[in-house]
């Protein structure tokens, strides 16, 4: 009697993978393969919310750069160009200038996120592991945040494409402005129904108990296989 292998629950759903589930649920790309399970598993909870925070950083330093910095500091050059060497071209340089910044404060932000806003948040936050996991299953169930994040990647490749990080910051500011409109423009239900990606009904309350379905499908399964194995000794000897 062949053997029977025990069912690995880990690789059938892909919770070994580097973030679990993180990508599949980010990006949407194949519905069908997206479970409760892989949505519920974060293996790399510290790694998954630097991402968030990396995020939530280029987000504000698009808005402090594009609608702050910029006009500030042109308005600084113009104020301290003497009048006698204003030209038609001074206010086009003005403008530059506070664009230039704009997107030096965009790249800061890029490092400043990983870097120094994601370890501090952790030091004041003051998570353990088992609740670090479950505030990273809170952002992969938010859509609105999901939606948002996912505009700010699209829309701040087409603008560095289109003018580096200047052009970036602009996009990122159209795209925050879009997600706020659609949510608030839509109702709450008509916009989650239309990004549900595991319906609320199928989620797990949080990754531990996710985990503790999983131990329980592999010991059941596990012992089934031995089970089996143990029952065709058995025939084995009887014949």
């Amino acid at each position: 009697m062949p053997q029977t292998l025990p069912y690995d629950a880990l690789n059938t759903d892909g919770e070994d993978s580097f973030l679990g589930g993180w990508t599949l649920n980010f990006f949407r790309t194949n519905k069908a393969n997206m479970t409760p399970k892989r949505l519920a598993n974060i293996p790399q909870p510290e790694i998954e919310y630097g991402i968030y925070c990396t995020f939530r950083t280029v987000e504000l330093g698009a808005l402090l750069g594009g609608l702050v910095a910029k006009p500030l500091y042109a308005h600084f050059v113009l104020r301290r160009t003497p009048h006698d060497k204003i030209t038609v071209n001074t206010t086009k340089i003005a403008r530059a200038a506070g664009r230039k910044l704009q997107g030096r404060i965009l790249l800061a932000s890029l490092f400043l996120g990983p870097l120094v806003v994601s370890p501090l948040a952790l030091i004041l936050n003051g998570y353990t592991r088992t609740q670090l996991k479950e505030r990273c299953y809170q952002i992969r169930c938010d859509e609105r945040t999901i939606f948002g994040h996912r505009l700010t990647l699209l829309l701040g490749f087409a603008g560095w494409y289109w003018r580096r990080f200047q052009g970036a910051v602009d996009f990122i500011i159209l795209g925050m402005a879009y997600t706020v409109l659609r949510h608030r423009l839509l109702s709450k239900e008509s916009s989650n129904l239309a990004m549900k990606f595991v319906a609320e009904t199928e989620r797990y309350a949080n990754p531990e108990e996710a985990e503790l379905d999983m131990r329980q499908l592999t010991r059941f399964f596990l012992n089934k296989g031995h089970k089996s194995e143990g029952d065709g000794k058995e025939t084995e000897q009887s014949q």
